[in-house]
């Protein structure tokens, strides 16, 4: 489904329809590009199967006379019809952007080929027009709403925009089950520094509007035990007080990282046995990786 939008008020009555077609089991992608009202209109029309990948490419431009509040409210909505969202775990979760977010059925440790996560179970991304980028944040949070993420097993942040530490907190805080976070270079410093700190209570206490009242108290994602890296050799080196003292923090509140996988453009050949001591002072199993087909591409890490 794909239209020409100029704009245009776009109204749809909110009367439940009467037919629901059902497709079949050997549909194996769905994709439906339109604004926001339209694409909720059509998933009420169509059963889904679990098998079939559902790809909407949902634009807001067409639902633009109402209020910001009305589109978040229409894309949660949105998000909620997605086969499975609110009743079936989601094994991994993909953030390739702050608009764009994958969902995959299965969860591998240390996985960094998709083809073993098994089926893609949803992509979807959204567009807000240029007179509203502010608040990319606010509609990702929508998103994490609607799909309900709190069974995802594995995170992956890949080449994701900056996220505010308010919006990360909302958006993530809710996945109590998160058990790995495959980090690029975008998020490293970021997500380092979220993991290691221990309580929000005083963060809370301080600044009462911070987070809504889902947010819990403790540390981030206290079951998490392993963490993917991949980034390069100079930023990683950059991070690196940032890295251990998030390692010693969560080693010493009991919460700690079992498993740490680095991947890096180049390594010198003599630094890689000192850092690895160093971090196996605080994590069980430390590898480092220097791939020799990996071409590093600075343009998508900051």
């Amino acid at each position: 489904m794909e239209d020409d939008l100029d704009g245009g008020p776009v109204y749809y009555e909110d009367v439940a329809p009467t037919h629901v077609l059902q497709l079949p089991d050997s549909l194996k992608e769905l994709k439906l590009d339109d604004e926001v009202a339209a694409v909720d209109r059509m998933l009420e029309y169509v059963m889904v199967p679990l098998t079939t990948t559902l790809r909407l490419e949902v634009t807001l431009q067409g639902y633009w006379e109402r209020t910001r509040e009305e589109r978040i409210a229409k894309l949660v909505a949105l998000c909620s019809k997605i086969p499975g969202a609110r009743h079936i775990p989601l094994a991994t979760l993909e953030f390739s952007s702050i608009s764009r977010m994958v969902g995959w059925e299965r969860y591998k440790p240390h996985s960094l080929d998709r083809d073993d996560l098994g089926h893609r179970r949803f992509d979807v991304s959204f567009d807000v027009d240029d007179e509203d980028k502010g608040p990319h944040s606010q509609y990702t949070r929508a998103v994490a709403s609607g799909l309900d993420f709190r069974g995802t097993a594995c995170l992956i942040l890949d080449h994701c925009d900056h996220i505010g530490e308010a919006d990360f907190f909302c958006i993530f805080a809710g996945m109590k089950d998160l058990r790995e976070v495959s980090i690029t270079s975008c998020q490293l410093k970021q997500v380092l520094g979220m993991v290691g700190i221990q309580s929000w209570k005083d963060r809370l206490r301080k600044e009462p509007n911070f987070v809504p009242a889902i947010a819990g108290p403790g540390a981030l994602w206290p079951v998490l035990e392993t963490m993917t890296i991949k980034t390069s050799y100079s930023l990683l080196m950059q991070c690196w007080p940032t890295l251990l003292r998030a390692l010693e923090h969560r080693s010493k509140w009991r919460i700690d990282i079992k498993s740490l996988a680095i991947v890096v453009d180049s390594f010198p050949r003599d630094h890689i046995e000192r850092c690895k001591a160093d971090l196996k002072r605080f994590v069980r199993k430390v590898s480092i990786d220097v791939p020799h087909d990996w071409k590093w591409d600075p343009k998508h890490h900051h």
